[in-house]
Parts: C-alpha cells; structure tokens; sequence
C-alpha cells in the first residue's frame, strides 16, 4: 500500500508538471524537487496513516526530480547523459539500500537517524543549488496541458523532427530510427536481453532451492542487462528531442517505466499473502 502510493504520486507528477522544466528552465524545479517536507513527516510519523502521506510527498517530489536532475545531465552532454542517468540513478538505490540497512542495523533511533542524514543532505544540496548552472533558457509563455502532453510526448517529438506535412506516422518513425542504429546495437542489446533471462533464471533457481547466493548471483546477472538496455533505449529516445523538449519526452519514457515496474509489483505485493513468496516469485517471472 505504501509503495503504491509512492508510485501512483511520482506518476501524477510525471502527468502534471514532469515537463514543466522546459519552460522555466531546470533550476527552479531543482529546489522544488529538493524540498524536505516528506522527510520532516517521515520523522515525526507516530502511524502508518502519516507514513503514507510522507511516501506520497515524496514520490511527488521524486517524479519532479527525475526528468529535471535527468535532462539537465543530458544537456550538459547529449552522449553521455543517457549512461549518467542509469548509473547514477541506480548507484543511488543501490548505495541508499545498502546505507539504510546499515544504519537499521548499527544505528540507535533508525527511523529518525536515517530521514534526519537525508534531510542534512538535501539542505546541503540546496545550499549548492546556486553553483549549478542553467541549461537552457526559459520560454516564454504558459506551458500546455503537461498531462496530455507527456503522455504523447514521443509522438510529438518524433513528429515534429519529421516535418510538418510528412505522412509517415510516428510509429514508422521511431522503427525507422531503431533500424537505422545498426546491427552492432541489436546486437548488443539481443545479449543484454539474454543476461537478463539469465539472471531471472538463476534467482529463481534461488527461490526453490532457498538458496541467498544464488539470489544474489541472478539480481547481478540481471541487473547487468537491465542496466545497458536501459542506458541504450535512453540514448536513442533523446537524440529526438531538442534542449526545449527534453523533460517532457523523458517524462513520458518514465511513466511507461514506472507503469511496468509498479504494478507488477503491486500485483505481487497483493499476490504473496495468498499464495506464498515463492509461488508469487514463479507467477511473476
């Protein structure tokens, strides 16, 4: 439940104001994002009721940050920015995962500890907000309607890299420009897919033989593929874009991705009392 709060929220901030960046520029957004009121609640919270409201600020805050923080990577360099995204965005979790276990663990008071670490650490962020520069020049006028547009934001952009008057429709084009990649790429990506069968396979050979190793061999297995496919997808989708169009087509690239990530997910978390964390593991695989 509260992680489908959390998801659901970052998905209406992705819908409503993901793109909103293009207009006023990146910075204004980024203290927006990196606002500590989720993690004030999260300190104070005495019931799950408050906990709840903690997760759905922040996954507001969270849907903010990541087509703001992620397109001003990839202005600050349009080649490299797609692979700074999945790192940094996975070394995040991955160090944020290792970091709150240890302090759960080792730390008195963890519940307060943690959020209050975090909260020195976006006042430290936003303190250094004013050296950050800006990427892009703010536009004039009144953004459209951000809901309809970062939905169809890839059509959009695709379409008008096209050409007014062209006839080919935006789905043509993106296969076009998938082809056009080349055969290194499909390649690549064909064994990236592989790896990640073959991390799947190996984690649930864990699951039934309850065996941790194993687990953790097949995440890294799997992880490796879903990295690069995640890194090479990126990089082809934003070369579509220009500097102006950037948060709302990588808003939409998100929503997608959070839609398949969260409500397998939720299905699952909603499966496992019923049917045991085992057999929910083979369902979703």
């Amino acid at each position: 439940m509260i992680f489908g709060v959390y998801a659901f929220a970052l998905l209406a901030a992705l819908l409503t104001v993901g793109k909103i960046s293009d207009y006023t520029g990146r910075r204004p957004l980024m203290l927006l994002a990196l606002n500590s009121v989720a993690l004030i609640i999260f300190i104070s919270a005495d019931s799950a009721a408050v906990l709840i409201g903690a997760r759905r600020v922040q996954g507001f805050a969270t849907g903010i940050a990541l087509p703001t923080f992620g397109t001003t990577l990839i202005d600050a360099n349009k080649h490299r920015g797609p692979l700074l995204n999945s790192v940094t965005a996975f070394l995040g979790m991955t160090l944020g995962t290792l970091a709150g276990s240890i302090l759960v663990t080792y730390v008195p008071f963890p519940t307060v500890t943690l959020y209050a670490l975090l909260l020195l650490t976006m006042l430290v962020a936003m303190a250094l907000l004013p050296l950050v520069p800006e990427t892009i020049s703010p536009q004039p006028g009144v953004p459209p309607a951000a809901g309809h547009d970062s939905a169809s934001g890839a059509g959009a952009v695709v379409e008008s890299r096209a050409g007014e008057h062209c006839d080919l429709d935006a789905g043509r084009i993106l296969s076009l420009i998938n082809a056009d990649v080349g055969d290194q790429r499909h390649r690549s990506d064909l064994a990236f897919c592989r790896w990640q069968l073959a991390g799947v396979s190996v984690t649930l050979t864990g699951v039934a033989l309850h065996a941790v190793v194993w687990l953790y061999l097949g995440t890294a297995i799997a992880g490796q593929g879903f990295g690069s496919i995640f890194s090479n997808v990126l990089k082809i989708i934003m070369q579509l874009a220009e500097s102006h169009e950037r948060a709302g087509l990588f808003s939409a690239f998100l929503i997608k991705s959070y839609l398949a990530f969260a409500l397998p997910a939720i299905l699952a978390g909603i499966a496992a009392p019923h049917i045991g964390l085992n057999q929910t593991a083979f369902f979703m695989a």
